[in-house]
């Protein structure tokens, strides 16, 4: 029996648990969680297919060593005691890619520079001339990664970061990388939807990540397909360049992806659909959709969001949209209107399905005048984003968007989370109650972030009527006194 080996596979920051769940499900074992990746162990064969088949991963790395360094000396050190001559030759080409800082490593060029000497000096030492370093295309790319004091080193073994499917011509406005697309799908569980004959609806869907991304996985099409084709990319994969290589497991790997892609491509099982207002988004749609070769499964039509209405005749299912969020605050109150004229789409065509608003501004996500039910964070670069769900039915109808604060809601309307925080606003009240009775007027906080999911502060504030004095000016009073009462946060 083969020995398993220790691996790591990176992913963009808010992706690590999806990721970890995907390595589970390609046999991955001792899956652990960590930032911006997942450690695992795992025989050759199922890193290939990792490889070939992770949809959510940027890179996946033969792991050398994992530990702590307090220096940029114990950093040399490790780095120099690996045994390189066991994995690529001297006659390779190479490239650092070295990523974090310390105290000691303030710049990650520095790192790099550490790494790549104690690699040199290890084959210098053992007789052989210094390596080549390739910006461009280098045979191997060592990968390095300093996080809180804690050191990990390793071979990549995929070359080009997997995001890069390869089908993008080129991208919209503000495209989607591959990987957050598809990490968007899982988390709105468009994999069990897709599987039940369900369609799916982008209705902005600017260069089409997302419906190509949605046809991959209702197809079961490897991400990698075009790669491996040779159709995209530099055609390199850097596992081929290691000594560990094994080219019958590598080919059985490449044989099993490709039976996929054949067995997929005829078995259209769901229906997807795109719209955008701007016809040169639809055109670079139609351009990445035929590279993906997706012609048969996705349909495109330009349409605003404020006029469309779905074909009835259309099986329900999930519609994901990633709407513009803005920067600025007039973009933002531009943006408004848009919002709500989603909702209004939804309310309209969409009742009885799911739905998925990605936005990196949660007040906008609001506009749309429906409850979400779920909440999961990503991040899309350094912006911090929310991928809201919601069961788009006449219990998530919010009636008036404009008293939201201010409206009361019954007990039994409310979601399960909100109903847990409603039990422990009951509870301290009830808590505080002798208290409160002996301050009378006083001003108090009654919950303070007490629940994981619901991190903020709620005070509550009682009005005091005043007097006038004899003599007093009463127009600068407030007299209309009111009861206690919490602030929506």
């Amino acid at each position: 029996m083969v020995a398993n080996e220790n691996y790591m596979a990176t992913c963009p920051k808010g992706l690590e648990h999806v990721l970890a769940l995907e390595l589970t499900e390609l046999k991955a074992e001792g899956v652990q969680e960590s930032v911006a990746g997942c450690y695992f162990s795992a025989d050759l064969a199922t890193a290939y297919r990792i490889c070939l088949w992770s949809r959510l991963a940027n890179r996946v790395l033969l792991l050398l060593a994992r530990t702590r360094v307090d220096s940029d000396e114990s950093l040399y050190q490790t780095a120099f005691g690996l045994p390189w001559g066991d994995y690529f030759s001297p006659d390779k080409t190479l490239l650092i890619d070295f990523n974090g800082t310390s105290s000691f490593i303030r710049d990650s060029r520095f790192g790099a520079l550490r790494i790549k000497d104690a690699i040199n000096d290890h084959f210098v030492n053992a007789g052989h001339t210094r390596l080549t370093i390739d910006d461009e295309k280098p045979d191997v790319l060592v990968y390095a990664r300093l996080f809180n004091g804690r050191f990990s080193i390793g071979l990549d073994l995929v070359g080009e970061s997997l995001h890069k499917r390869g089908y993008r011509s080129s991208g919209g406005a503000a495209p989607l990388k591959e990987n957050l697309a598809a990490a968007i799908l899982n988390q709105s569980d468009w994999p069990a939807i897709a599987s039940e004959g369900g369609s799916f609806v982008d209705p902005m869907c600017g260069s089409g990540t997302l419906l190509i991304e949605a046809a991959l996985m209702a197809a079961n099409i490897p991400p990698t397909f075009l790669r491996t084709r040779g159709l995209v990319g530099n055609g390199l994969w850097t596992l081929t360049q290691l000594m560990t290589f094994n080219h019958d497991l590598w080919q059985t790997a490449l044989a099993q992806q490709e039976q996929a892609v054949s067995d997929s491509l005829d078995k259209r099982q769901c229906k997807i659909q795109g719209f955008d207002i701007n016809p040169r988004n639809l055109a670079l749609a139609q351009d990445n959709v035929a590279i993906a070769g997706l012609d048969e499964w996705i349909e495109l039509k330009q349409c605003d969001i404020a006029n469309l209405v779905l074909d009835e005749s259309l099986p329900k299912g999930l519609l994901v949209v990633n709407p513009p969020y803005g920067e600025r605050l007039g973009e933002v109150e531009a943006l408004m209107p848009v919002y709500r004229q989603l909702g209004d789409m939804l309310k309209r065509s969409c009742m009885d399905w799911q739905a998925t608003v990605f936005t990196g501004n949660l007040d906008l996500g609001w506009q749309t005048g429906l409850r979400s039910w779920r909440q999961n964070r990503l991040y899309n670069g350094s912006i911090e984003c929310q991928v809201q769900r919601y069961r788009v039915n006449a219990a998530s109808i919010v009636e008036d968007q404009s008293g939201r604060g201010k409206k009361v809601l019954t007990f039994e309307s409310l979601n399960e989370n909100a109903q847990m925080l409603a039990n422990r606003l009951r509870k301290n009240q009830k808590r505080l109650r002798k208290w409160l009775k002996a301050n009378e007027g006083i001003c108090y906080r009654l919950y303070d972030a007490d629940l994981p999911e619901y991190a903020v502060a709620i005070d509550c504030y009682t009005a005091v009527e005043r007097v006038a004095g004899e003599g007093e000016d009463v127009s600068s009073f407030e007299n209309d006194a009111f009861d206690t009462s919490s602030y929506d946060s």
